[in-house]
């Protein structure tokens, strides 16, 4: 009934469990539990990727809309805070701020240096785009 360690004849060293045999099938009850399991598994997961579909690709926009914004890029010359120099066109060699926007279909980013123009008193008159208005490129001046 016992081996010499003590142990029940036909127990298993690691789980304390009664091996079954070499190569036994498992009990119907069994297989049936087992797939059950996998079924209501698969449902779980099917159910989860239909929820999570719709806001994944929005949590991924967000997330890179935060990195642009971390970098100091906005859509807007009141936010942006990375600086680029106009190279080409009227703005040409112009200092202006890196702007991001999203458009298109599918929609993805767009950048632009938004150049700033005052008036003879200093105020804010408007501003442009470089790229936009005929430039050639845009480099972005480092920190």
């Amino acid at each position: 009934m016992f081996d010499r360690i003590g142990r029940l004849r036909g127990e298993t060293l690691m789980t304390g469990r009664r091996a079954t045999g070499a190569g036994s099938a498992p009990s119907a009850p069994n297989r049936d539990e087992d797939a059950m399991k996998k079924i209501g598994s698969l449902r779980f997961a099917i159910l989860a990727a239909v929820i999570l579909s719709g806001s994944v690709n929005a949590w991924a926009m967000d997330n890179f809309q935060g990195v642009l914004k971390k970098l100091g890029v906005t859509d807007n010359t009141g936010t942006s805070k990375k600086a680029c120099l106009c190279v080409g066109g009227p703005f040409d060699r112009s200092v202006g701020l890196l702007l991001a926007s999203l458009s298109g279909s599918p929609s993805t980013y767009h950048y632009e240096c938004g150049i700033l123009t005052f008036d003879a008193q200093g105020n804010e008159a408007g501003g442009a785009g470089c790229l936009s208005n005929g430039g050639s490129s845009v480099v972005v001046l480092p920190k």
